[in-house]
């Protein structure tokens, strides 16, 4: 064996296990994204741009934040930064985002911190849509086609009414107690 065939070898198998990490990411059935320490995208597969309506070149340098609902930023900003700090090293949660057009999309999550020197260098993000038994993705509605419902509208303003009478009831219980 040459000393040429000594240094091809190895890096045969550096090329080939770069091949195989490329396949895995840009192939991956379930959306994969690398995400810097503040959230914004550093790289996603074509399942994860899709996911959300976007192409890959328009979801590279958007934050997560930015396609989060806003219900669930907070719980997930808290848990990257439990990542940051160390104390945890991944996290799983079911989540709510908005797709390009508005869409409500429910996805698991599950993302993890890659360490260099004890200090989180970027995040792995594995995001698999919800899906319902027809296959979509669910709820496969816009949040404004709530409204537009007769059942859905009548239903909603008969919560909305009901905790407003319930509220001005407690108030006016309260006052006569007070007296």
């Amino acid at each position: 064996m040459t000393s040429l065939d000594m240094v091809k070898s190895p890096l045969a198998g550096i090329i080939r296990e770069k091949e195989i990490f490329d396949a895995m990411f840009t192939d991956s059935p379930v959306g994969v994204c690398l995400m810097d320490v503040t959230g914004k995208f550093l790289d996603v597969n074509e399942a994860c741009a899709g996911l959300f309506g976007y192409s890959r070149s328009e979801m590279i340098g958007m934050t997560f934040q930015e396609i989060t609902h806003p219900a669930d930023i907070v719980y997930d900003t808290e848990m990257m930064n439990k990542v940051v700090r160390g104390e945890i090293q991944h996290y799983e949660m079911v989540k709510r985002y908005i797709d390009k057009l508005g869409r409500l999309v429910w996805a698991e999550v599950h993302m993890r911190a890659v360490i260099s020197n004890g200090t989180p260098e970027y995040f792995i993000k594995h995001i698999e849509p919800q899906r319902g038994k027809n296959g979509k993705c669910v709820p496969d509605i816009r949040i404004g086609d709530l409204f537009k419902n007769r059942t859905t509208k009548c239903f909603l303003w008969a919560v909305v009414s009901t905790l407003f009478f319930n509220t001005i009831i407690s108030i006016i219980g309260l006052l006569h107690a007070l007296g």
